[in-house]
Order: C-alpha cells, then sequence, then structure tokens
C-alpha cells in the first residue's frame, strides 16, 4: 500500500495464544486507509505461520520475518518498512478499539500536531482499569510547555515547584506520530535497553515536536498480566540495572538539548534512587540466577556507583514510602545485606 494514513507496526514474538485479538482489532478499525506491518522477531512458536496467514487473507498486511533481537528492533524495522503519514505501535498482547486511530487521526491531523497521546486501560488478567493524564480532557500544548511542563511530568512524580504530580506512562502504544519527524530526526528506539525503551523514544520525540494532543479517552489496552511489569510476582530482568543506567543518560541529555537539567536536579535524583531500588529488588525476584551472596555484591556495585552516592545521600525523603526510606537509610550506610534479606523475603512470601 502506497501512502497509507497511518502505519501500524507490531513487534510479535511468540504470541500465539494472544496475537489474533491484537491483529483482529487494528484490521477493523473505522480508518481503513492504514497498513498494518507485523514484525516477527524469531518466534519459535506458530506466531509467524498467524502473521503469514493473516497477510494471505488482508492486502494491507506486511509480515517481515527476522533472527531473535528484542523489541527495539523489530519497532524499528517496521519503522524503515512504513509508508503511513502518521506512525503507530501495537504490541502483539495487546488490543485496540475500532474508532482508535480514526479519531485520533482527525485530531492530529485538525490541530496539525506532531503527535497525540491517548489515555488507555490496564488490564491485569481479571479487570481492567484506565490510566489518564495529569490534565483534563482534550489538552494541546505546544513546544516551551512540552520542554517546560510535559516532558518533566514522564521523569518524575515532583514537579518543578516540589510538589507531587502524576507521572505520565511513556508507553508508544497508546501514541500516533508523526513519520516526518520521525524521519528528519532518524529517531529509533535504542536497542541496548531492556527496559523502558518506550519512554526513552517518546521523549526524544517530544524533544522534537512542536505540538502534542492528550486525549482523555481510553482506546488502547495494555495486557500487564502477560509482561513482567509489577505484576503480582515479579520475574527478574537480564541487565535491568544496565538498561535503567542507559535510560537515564538518555533523558539527562534530552533535558540538556531542551536546557533544563538544572532544574530538574531533584528529580534526577529521585529518579536514580529509585533506579537502584528497583534493581536491587530485581536482584531477588523469581527467576534470579544470583545466590544471597552475589545478589549482596551485585547491589553494592549499583550503591556504590559514584553518581548513585550522591543523589542517595542529597534526595529528599518525602516522596518515598515509609519502607523505602528505612531502605534509603540503610543504602546510605552501606548496609546491603538487610534489604538484600528484606526483597527476598517479600519475593518468597509473594508467591
Amino acid at each position: 500500500m502506497t501512502n497509507p494514513k497511518v502505519s501500524v507496526i507490531v513487534p510479535v514474538y511468540n504470541a500465539e495464544q494472544v496475537l489474533s485479538k491484537c491483529v483482529d482489532s487494528i484490521i477493523n478499525q473505522q480508518l481503513k486507509d492504514i497498513e498494518i506491518i507485523l514484525v516477527n522477531d524469531g518466534s519459535s512458536d506458530n506466531s509467524g505461520k498467524i502473521c503469514d496467514e493473516y497477510a494471505e487473507k488482508d492486502k494491507q498486511i506486511r509480515v517481515l520475518h527476522i533472527e531473535n533481537q528484542g523489541v527495539s528492533n523489530a519497532r524499528n524495522r517496521g519503522i524503515e518498512l512504513a509508508n503511513g503519514e502518521y506512525i503507530a505501535f501495537v504490541d502483539a498482547d495487546d488490543w485496540i478499539n475500532e474508532d482508535m486511530y480514526i479519531n485520533m487521526f482527525d485530531k492530529i491531523t485538525r490541530e496539525k500536531a506532531d503527535i497525540i497521546m491517548c489515555s488507555h486501560y490496564i488490564f491485569d488478567g481479571k479487570s481492567e482499569y484506565v490510566v489518564g493524564f495529569p490534565w483534563e480532557g482534550d489538552c494541546i500544548f505546544e513546544q516551551d510547555e512540552i520542554h517546560r511542563k510535559v516532558i518533566p511530568a514522564f521523569i518524575s512524580p515532583i514537579d518543578i515547584n516540589g510538589a507531587k504530580q502524576q507521572v505520565v506512562m511513556g508507553s508508544v502504544g497508546k501514541c500516533l506520530f508523526n513519520k516526518k519527524v520521525i524521519d528528519v530526526n532518524n529517531l529509533r528506539f535504542d536497542t541496548e535497553i531492556r527496559w523502558t525503551e518506550d519512554l526513552v523514544f517518546v521523549l526524544q520525540f517530544l524533544e522534537k515536536a512542536k505540538k502534542i494532543i492528550f486525549s482523555d479517552i481510553p482506546y488502547y489496552y495494555y495486557r500487564q498480566d502477560s509482561k513482567n511489569k509489577f505484576g503480582t510476582t515479579q520475574k527478574y530482568v537480564k541487565d535491568l540495572y544496565f538498561s535503567l543506567t542507559r535510560s537515564k543518560e538518555h533523558l539527562v541529555n534530552i533535558l540538556d538539548e531542551i536546557d533544563y537539567r538544572d532544574q530538574m536536579t531533584r528529580q534526577i535524583e529521585y529518579r536514580t534512587v529509585s533506579m537502584v531500588l528497583l534493581s536491587i529488588r530485581n536482584l531477588c525476584d523469581t527467576g534470579s540466577p544470583f545466590g544471597f551472596v552475589k545478589r549482596v555484591k551485585k547491589a553494592q556495585y549499583y550503591v556504590n556507583d559514584s553518581g548513585v552516592k550522591e543523589s542517595v545521600d542529597k534526595v529528599g525523603t518525602s516522596f518515598f514510602t515509609p519502607k523505602e526510606r528505612v531502605l534509603l537509610t540503610l543504602m546510605k550506610y552501606n548496609l546491603i545485606s538487610p534489604i538484600i534479606a528484606y526483597y527476598s523475603l517479600k519475593n518468597r512470601f509473594r508467591k
């Protein structure tokens, strides 16, 4: 299909149980002038076969089979193939409402915006709930407000005045991106990041965007029960600390580019400490290959990083829970064994 209005990129990896629900929700869009790019990322189940069967039946679907290199690479390959005026992403285990793209395309073209982002549902396997934005209704922000108000809301629950704010979830599935902005600035997902790759891509796009629309209508269904993210049972994520550290470097670079790093010092410190707590907890999560002694050594390596130590010493405690404040105190005095014991026991009882 040449020059469709929207190219929908779906990275697929071992999703045979949920893939049809995802693809059907895209095929059934009220906006018909779209192309669907299914990128089979080296699946070992029947996902590749399912993709091919859809392509045989529907001319708007294209399939690319590649070796498994992760979701970021799969999305990047999809971007290279895309012919649409706008680009959207849907994860293979998620699905969307049938009026998502017709309504979002109408708004983004009418307002001449570079990106539109909608609210979304989170489905945990039993129930669903809506996650919106700190702003009510449909809101439009132009470049200066994007840099001073929107980008900070993705980074930290602390606003520029030190008050608590809602953090905006930086997932790409709920967005419609102007492809011209992606192409002109050669924006791609960082293939070295296994966690928060969506957030980095969204913020790099926002750094270049002239106008954004936030829609409070939830169109996207995010299936949390199939992802290793904050579910009932946490699962170990390989190289999490590296991914979070690299992600933070990207965020700091973006703040430098928009000349807003000095104003966000407190927020960066908070994010750094939260990053380390999450990384230490990850060492103790289900599937971790490390014993107690190795967990302690790795956690000490995280905590003794110079940038981390400085953040631990300087960060305020008001935005942390009482339990996190205790852990933060232990980190300050390099008492790592009790932290590992706490997270290990917590994970054991969670099972």
